[in-house]
């Protein structure tokens, strides 16, 4: 026996396609692996199930599909919705069918029959469910929904910092290669209206370009919506930059900032000056102070390893004193390869990452900062500090913020935020799959190879070779790549990823 309940919740014209979209929600007491309407002498149309639906999840507590219950499929717009089919495979592979009234908005309760798997049409068993995904994607971006865009603005770094590629020379010395306002144009407007938020940075600091105010001061005049983040080391981050910042209404800034010493602080972000960085973020701070807005967003990337996790609490010293929003502790990463600091990784110290893991947590939940960390690692063995263990002192970093002055100058007024309608995000949407960045996100790398994530093995397409983003996103490589996040082990490029790995902080924690 299947129960289940369903309910239509809306149907909506796509003119642009010549369909109706019907939108509703489908529960039954047993996993689905797929569901199929069916008109009257028509041909069965492969249904989308899987957006959550909390509403319902609260209204069945105890189905399986509950969460997960929200449908969507298209007819032509000549159809007239009325009655017709459910058609249920079951995830046991059984079949089921039932009636459907797509004409009754409020929940219908039914028993469903069994079907023999032979008894079931053919035109049902081998409908194609294929683009099930790129539809709902396409029909994801007609409601508002948007990806995010990574890419950096210049291909160099004014740092040498000791887990980062910049550490070596062909690296640091390679020539310079930016992205002007002209080509930052020809490159964004073609994807515009599907990007919701834009990362100025992936792996380069963005303030060496000489084009960051103008790309910053375009994006805010042609999407006013968009949500404007980068990542920096603050070094470049003078006067006449934290100006615009603040004035374009820049959403998000993250700061990379890996203790609360100088010596620390300096030996791992090689070329920096702890001063600086702590000034340059504090003036910022006090700027956004003056002009009476909460924007950006100051948040911090704090690297873990062996010669600095004793300073990880105490840095939310730090955080609080410089209102950051959160604190993003992470490890470092293996995919880097060579620049992976075998020796400084904290999986060889699972006892005392825990420990200062654990009052890293406490700390940020009594000054209210938001932390984000990896999970504990897995020892039996109890670890406390001995006599040559270091300690930490945040003192002198806290006489630098409160002693650093304000910035002179007029300060026009900021650019207003107007937030994007959306119908649901795509994270949300996708949520239930291996991954949700092949739907979520385009990085491009080098300036050049795009992929859907920094950490994916290869390059989906070369913008040398295509420079239309949209045909990128919504080409076959991103679609095959999309695909394979519907199987439980993703996509063989995807081993290794540091997020799976939970070499990164993927959600927050703070048990």
């Amino acid at each position: 026996m299947l129960r289940t309940t369903t309910c239509l919740d809306q149907i909506q014209p796509e003119p642009d396609a010549n369909l109706l979209a019907l939108k509703g929600w489908f529960v039954a007491d047993r996993p689905i692996r797929r569901l199929f309407a069916q008109l009257p002498d028509a041909k069965p149309i492969a249904v989308w199930l899987g957006d959550p639906r909390p509403d319902v999840r609260a209204a069945f507590p105890d189905a399986p599909t509950a969460a997960r219950s929200g449908y969507l499929f298209a007819l032509p717009a000549a159809a007239q919705p009325q009655h017709g089919t459910w058609w249920v495979e079951a995830q046991d592979g059984s079949w089921w069918q039932l009636p459907a009234d797509w004409t009754q908005h409020s929940p219908v309760q039914r028993e469903a029959t069994a079907v023999a798997p032979e008894a079931v049409p053919a035109d049902v068993r081998t409908c194609s469910d294929e683009n099930l995904v790129e539809d709902r994607l396409r029909r994801a971006f007609t409601r508002g929904s948007g990806i995010t865009l990574r890419l950096d603005l210049i291909n160099k770094c004014n740092l040498r910092c000791i887990m980062c590629h910049y550490s070596q020379d062909e690296i640091f010395k390679r020539p310079a290669k930016s992205i002007s306002l002209e080509q930052f144009r020809t490159l964004f407007e073609g994807i515009a209206p599907a990007v919701e938020v834009i990362l100025l940075s992936c792996a380069d600091e963005p303030l060496a370009s000489k084009f960051f105010s103008e790309i910053v001061t375009y994006l805010r005049a042609v999407r006013p919506g968009l949500v404007i983040c980068f990542c920096t080391n603050a070094m470049l981050m003078t006067a006449p930059l934290r100006k615009v910042i603040v004035e374009q209404g820049v959403d998000h800034v993250l700061f990379s900032i890996d203790g609360v010493a100088a010596a620390t602080f300096e030996g791992i972000r090689k070329g920096a000056n702890f001063q600086r960085v702590l000034s340059h973020i504090t003036a910022l701070r006090d700027l956004r102070r003056r002009a009476g807005v909460d924007r950006p967003i100051l948040t911090a990337n704090f690297v873990m390893m062996a010669r600095n996790i004793h300073e990880a609490p105490h840095f939310i010293q730090i955080a609080r004193e410089l209102e950051l929003a959160y604190v993003d502790f992470r490890h470092v990463v293996n995919c880097f390869g060579e620049f992976a600091l075998q020796d400084e990784q904290l999986q060889h110290y699972p006892g005392r990452f825990n420990h200062y893991r654990a009052q890293a947590i406490a700390a940020g939940a009594a000054a209210g900062i938001v932390v984000y960390i990896p999970p504990a690692l897995p020892t039996e063995a109890t670890w406390s500090p001995g006599p040559d263990e270091p300690v930490a002192d945040a003192a002198t970093a806290l006489a630098i913020i409160r002693g650093v002055p304000a910035d002179a100058g007029e300060l026009a007024p900021p650019k207003p935020k107007i937030p994007r309608v959306t119908e649901a995000r795509l994270q949300d949407i996708f949520g239930h799959l291996y991954c949700t960045r092949p739907f979520t996100e385009i990085t491009i790398r080098n300036q050049d190879e795009v992929l859907p994530c920094p950490w994916h093995r290869v390059a989906l397409g070369r913008l040398s070779e295509v420079p239309d983003l949209k045909s990128h996103f919504f080409g076959p490589r991103f679609q095959q790549l999309r695909r394979a996040m519907l199987r439980p082990e993703g996509d063989e490029n995807c081993r290794g990823c540091p997020l799976k790995g939970q070499e990164l902080p993927s959600e927050l924690d703070t048990a």
